[in-house]
């Protein structure tokens, strides 16, 4: 085997930088990965939690979403520019 052919077996510069960035983006995609595991799971135990108050306290949830409601109403007739004397 000659020099050269030898010499251009081995990895260029390019070559490393390329790899080195596949190795980042391998590592950042399973970074994201994680922390979409993680929020899917925190998402669940706030919907597990949300469930187990609405079905110990029916009324208190019925009223405050009333009271949502109603302030929203309200701030959505307010914003739309036209008075209720109209």
């Amino acid at each position: 085997m000659s020099d050269q052919s030898r010499l251009s077996s081995f990895p260029t510069q390019q070559d490393i930088s390329r790899l080195k960035q596949t190795a980042t983006d391998a590592v950042n995609d399973m970074g994201d990965a994680a922390s979409v595991r993680s929020l899917a799971e925190k998402v669940g135990q706030l919907a597990s939690a949300s469930r187990e108050y609405v079905s110990r306290y029916p009324v208190r949830t019925m009223g405050a979403a009333l009271a949502v409601g109603f302030v929203i109403g309200l701030v959505c007739s307010c914003g739309s520019g036209r008075s209720r004397r109209d």
